[in-house]
């Protein structure tokens, strides 16, 4: 008995490339077919050095038969197909709506003047003739309603010098008396780059010490209290936001008087 498995046929290895040529990943089609993703790889890898091996013969070798033209030609029209659509695929990897028909057909509509709309219909497993059927149709009540509060909330943005988020916008709607939700509001403005600036202060820890070492004594025993000028002093230091970054204050104060004995 043989202790190796026979060689996959060729037709099998053909499809598995085509299929992971059109964007079907390596893990899901070894999954699916039972073959290693390794495998899957190094087909893929043969097949696109087979078809370069296949260009250059043209520039180095004698004039080619009407068969091998014809193969060639049809080796460059399916890896330009191939890498056609591993470039539609690329740019459906920013959508995150990708699963719903009407965000991917306005993602076909987008780039149909960069892709053939066939071309990515079949990249993005919809039909072109329900993508025209969707070019046709008039949009729905929630396309309209959307695109209404889409246009309100970037009034609202603009009038705020682009510092209102999705929680402020929310709040201006509602005062003229527009219900809408807050992930709504924010799924709508990230989808036109709509962004709000965080007005919260970030923590800044001024005293930090190291784990090795002991803490300070307490000369005092917690009591700050004194019966003339000289005879306690206290210090303590802040930080002070500024829109060149954090400035920090230290102050020592005489406990008796309460001045400032001296600052940095």
């Amino acid at each position: 008995m043989p202790s190796s498995k026979p060689p996959y046929p060729a037709e099998f290895r053909q499809q598995i490339v085509e299929l992971a040529g059109a964007g079907r990943g390596l893990k899901q089609l070894a999954r699916e077919f039972g073959v290693s993703a390794n495998s899957i790889r190094n087909w893929v890898h043969g097949d696109r050095d087979r078809v370069q091996l296949t260009v250059r013969s043209v520039a180095e070798n004698a004039p080619l038969s009407a068969s091998e033209r014809a193969e060639l030609h049809e080796l460059r029209r399916r890896l330009k197909q191939v890498q056609t659509e591993r470039d539609i695929l690329a740019k459906a990897t920013a959508w995150q709506e990708r699963e719903d028909v009407h965000h991917v057909s306005e993602l076909v509509k987008a780039n149909q003047a960069d892709f053939p709309v066939r071309t990515m219909c079949r990249a993005l497993r919809v039909s072109p003739s329900g993508y025209y059927d969707w070019l046709d149709r008039a949009p729905s009540a929630r396309a309209q309603a959307n695109a209404e509060l889409t246009q309100r909330n970037s009034d609202i943005h603009r009038a705020s010098d682009a510092n209102y988020g999705a929680p402020r916008i929310q709040a201006e709607l509602r005062d003229a008396g527009v219900v809408a939700g807050h992930n709504r509001i924010a799924r709508l403005m990230r989808r036109h780059g709509l962004r709000g600036v965080s007005r919260r202060r970030g923590r800044c820890v001024t005293t930090r010490r190291e784990r090795d070492q002991r803490a300070a004594p307490d000369l005092v025993q917690r009591c700050f209290e004194a019966r003339d000028i000289n005879q306690l002093w206290v210090a303590d230091m802040t930080y002070i936001p500024t829109w060149a970054g954090f400035g920090y204050l230290a102050v020592v104060l005489d406990v008796f008087s309460r001045k400032v004995v001296s600052r940095r």
